[in-house]
């Protein structure tokens, strides 16, 4: 996961996995605490933030075929744990 914010030059990495060998988003809670985590690196989130975020998602490993309704309800569902307000995502 890279997160990034259009507004400044902060990016995000993070050091835990929440993936398996099978798929992308393996382990649901650690991804969204990551999601949070990194959203509140790069400036998005925290507490005097008055707006939650509109998030752009760009899945960019396993989505050989494209992504399947489960995996975009998935990510949908990470997005708004971590406090977006809405969410795109480009498979």
């Amino acid at each position: 996961m890279v997160i990034s914010h259009s507004g400044s030059a902060k990016s995000f990495s993070p050091k835990s996995s929440f993936s398996t060998n099978r798929l992308l988003i393996g382990n649901f809670f650690p991804a969204v605490d990551c999601l949070k985590q990194g959203l509140r690196e790069v400036g998005v989130l925290g507490f005097f933030k008055l707006s939650k975020p509109m998030l752009d998602i760009h899945p960019m490993e396993m989505t050989e075929g494209g992504l399947s309704e489960v995996e975009i309800r998935v990510l949908r569902e990470v997005a708004s744990g971590a406090g977006a307000k809405g969410v795109k995502i480009h498979a």
